[in-house]
């Protein structure tokens, strides 16, 4: 019978081995998972700072033409090229294209 006992030990300690392997690789696993998941999100935070630091710059351009859609010289501008208006004293020329 001690030989029997001694086989079902063994039996059983290999088993808790293989079990203990088992556990290892699969934590292993779920660990280089989370690695590449965070890689991915790293990489998502790069393309997401990117894009938000072009629309700040395509923002700051809106703010400066909304700013400067409010000045004189603009309204004035606006006024020539759309209406052909001319202050007086000024010659009008016409371009051979447009018609009257």
């Amino acid at each position: 019978m001690a030989k029997a006992t001694k086989a079902k030990k063994k039996k059983r300690s290999g088993f808790v081995v293989l079990l203990a392997v088992a556990v290892v690789g699969y934590l292993a696993y779920l660990f280089a998972m989370e690695f590449v998941r965070l890689d991915l999100l790293h990489q998502q935070t790069g393309q997401l700072q990117q894009q938000l630091e072009q629309l700040h710059r395509e923002n700051e351009q809106l703010q400066n033409d909304l700013d400067y859609s409010q000045t004189d010289s603009f309204i004035e501008r606006m006024a020539r090229e759309i209406f052909g208006w001319v202050h007086s004293g000024d010659i009008k020329f016409a371009d051979k294209d447009v018609q009257q």
